[in-house]
């Protein structure tokens, strides 16, 4: 059994190879917070943005739809997801198709594809065996009774992950892994389950520190075989899930963070430094 947070710190530059350094770039990128947060129920396993100022929110138990309106989250319809096997520490995963969400959460024996009908209601519109996840041909799925995901992942092998975005893994010990021909290669970064792309090179990542009062999304940037950490963003809380999207001429980036017993949705900007 993995926790969802593995409690490892972030080796330092000396300790990789000198193909995969980790090096510090900080002034490349501009990170920062975007509002004030918008409460949810919790906890979140998992968030997607979905066309139309939109959010899908992945509980343990429920898939919720949210419209944001005034820098509030105003919920449009919820869909309970049927009885799944228990798994003390679930993980949960999203996909945004053009009108429709792809649904997965470890416990579940199959991935659901879900759509707000005409009426706002979320509807069943398929399943899967597996959960559709690009650079995955045959998919991904959840190890019985845990939160590590399954598949063959392209140039990264078949796992088992916490994590996988666009050519990057995050491994049961919390290294991130780089794709390569030759199979995947230790980066000398660590982070926690909570990992998305956003575009141009660049990845969102919880830290890889137990929960706590506080907590850090990493900004890095992978070139070649090389991943840069460029920013650090603090949230008051542990971050549980994040979600991406191009927005403002860079990223929309959200952060489900836990703090006690609430959960906040925290917006961030994130885009390129001016050359």
């Amino acid at each position: 059994m993995v926790r969802p947070r593995v409690l490892l710190a972030l080796l330092a530059c000396a300790q990789a190879s000198a193909a995969h350094v980790l090096s510090r770039s900080p002034s490349s990128v501009e990170a920062r917070a975007a509002g004030p947060g918008a409460a949810v129920p919790g906890p979140v396993l998992a968030l997607a943005l979905l066309p139309g100022d939109r959010l899908a929110v992945l509980g343990r138990d429920t898939v919720r739809v949210y419209r944001s309106r005034g820098g509030e989250l105003v919920r449009l319809s919820e869909r309970t997801l049927p009885e799944a096997q228990p798994v003390r520490f679930p993980g949960g995963l999203l996909a945004v198709t053009e009108d429709a969400v792809w649904v997965q959460r470890s416990g579940l024996p199959r991935a659901l594809l879900l759509a707000l009908d005409e009426g706002g209601a979320l509807v069943e519109r398929g399943q899967a065996e597996a959960f559709p996840w690009p650079g995955c041909p045959r998919g991904l799925r959840y190890r019985d009774g845990t939160n590590l995901l399954e598949g063959a992942a392209v140039g990264l092998g078949d796992g088992p992950f916490l994590a996988v975005a666009d050519g990057v893994g995050v491994d049961p010990e919390g290294r991130v892994l780089l794709a390569s021909a030759e199979g995947p290669r230790p980066s000398g970064l660590r982070a926690g389950p909570a990992l998305v792309s956003l575009g141009d090179g660049l990845f969102a990542a919880a830290s890889a520190s137990a929960p706590g009062p506080a907590d850090t999304i990493l900004i890095f940037e992978r070139e070649e075989d090389e991943l840069r950490l460029l920013h650090e963003l603090s949230t008051p809380g542990a971050v549980r899930a994040l979600a991406a999207a191009p927005g403002n001429g860079g990223v929309r980036l959200l952060a489900a963070v836990e703090a006690g017993e609430g959960v906040s949705i925290l917006p961030f900007s994130v885009r390129r430094a001016p050359r």
